[in-house]
This record gives structure tokens, sequence and C-alpha cells, in this order.
């Protein structure tokens, strides 16, 4: 309605209009059975999947000798040595992984028109996952995908904007560190998973 004039829209319907979000779900039904056939196809069903990263833990076993090994020295310059290898070991390892990936998280939110897909994988698959949507809004549902507006983002290191809010994931060094007790020492550690 414009001024009380009933006008036909030829784009669909308003922006912001009432019935545009109930509208969207009645044709973005399909969408969604889509996206579960997606998911199905893609996403792994087990409980973790991370194994433990050898890198990481060679150079933790190998900081976990030198320390034992300061313990029963009692040359100071030697000491020192040891020391200072384990110092430059720990700075290596802060920026090794300590789990290595070995599996795919497929996860899907649509609210109206706007929709999310979580991915845990390879650059290459999520590109694979992306052209399979666009081809499946494009032959079904006669609909463009924007590749401007749709974007794979390394939520490490870029932000992802939903719904109006910000979507990150802190590494580990921004979550923090923890004071772990072990053999009867309490060390300060490093939280090593990544939170949103």
């Amino acid at each position: 309605m414009e001024e009380g004039v009933k006008r036909d829209s030829l784009t669909g319907v308003p922006q912001g209009g009432l019935v545009s979000p109930i509208l969207s779900n009645i044709y973005l039904h399909e969408f969604d059975l889509f996206m579960d056939s997606l998911i199905k196809k893609y996403h792994d069903t087990r409980a973790d999947i991370t194994v433990p990263n050898k890198d990481y833990s060679k150079v933790t076993r190998r900081i976990q000798y030198l320390r034992e090994k300061m313990a029963k020295v009692e040359d100071t310059n030697l000491k020192h040595e040891l020391n200072k290898e384990s110092r430059e070991l720990r700075k290596l390892r802060q920026g090794i992984t300590s789990r290595r990936i070995e599996g795919i998280r497929l996860r899907y939110v649509r609210y109206a028109d706007d929709w999310l897909v979580g991915l845990v994988t390879s650059p290459e698959l999520a590109e694979k996952i992306r052209s399979e949507i666009q081809s499946f809004l494009k032959d079904n549902l006669k609909l463009e995908l924007s590749l401007e507006k749709t974007k794979i983002t390394d939520l490490l290191h870029v932000k992802a904007f939903f719904l109006g809010f910000y979507i990150m994931v802190h590494k580990p060094k921004e979550s923090g560190y923890t004071r772990a007790l072990r053999f009867g020492v309490t060390r300060k550690t490093r939280i090593s998973h990544n939170r949103i």
C-alpha cells in the first residue's frame, strides 16, 4: 500500500513485511530438507573428531624430559642451557595445535531468509558444499546465490555477521590459561581448545 493505494509488487514480498518471514519459511522448507540430507551425507557422528597431534606430543615429551633432567643436574651452566632449550621449545609449542581434526562437522541454522552453515572441514570441501547449495537453489528453487554475500569464512581470522551478531572463534591463546597440578607442582597451562 502506498498512500492508501494497493500496488502489485513485481519483485516479491516487500522487505520488512509481516508476511515475509512466513512466506520465506514456506518456500525455503525444501532447502531445509536439502540441508538435512547434506548433514547426513557429510557430518561425522563420532563424539570426538580430533586426534592427538604427534608433533605437539613430541615437543611436550622433550620439554618434560628437559625439566626432569634440570631437577637432577648440579652444574649451573648445563642447567642454564637446558632451561634455554626448554623455553625455545615452549615457544615453538605455542604455534602447534595439540589436536588434529580428522572428521567433518556440519551444522545449519536458518531464520526466515537468513541462513548460516557451520563447517569444521577443509576449505576445498567447504567450496564443494557451497557449490552443491548453489546448484540446489538454482535448479530446485530458482534462486540465485550471491557469492558476495555467501562467503566462506575462517572464524579464527575473520568474524561472521549473522542476525545482528558477530560470530568468531577465540584462539587458545586468547581463551586464556589455567592452573594445573601435576606431580605435586602447580603449573600455568594453556587452554588448548577453541571457543565460539
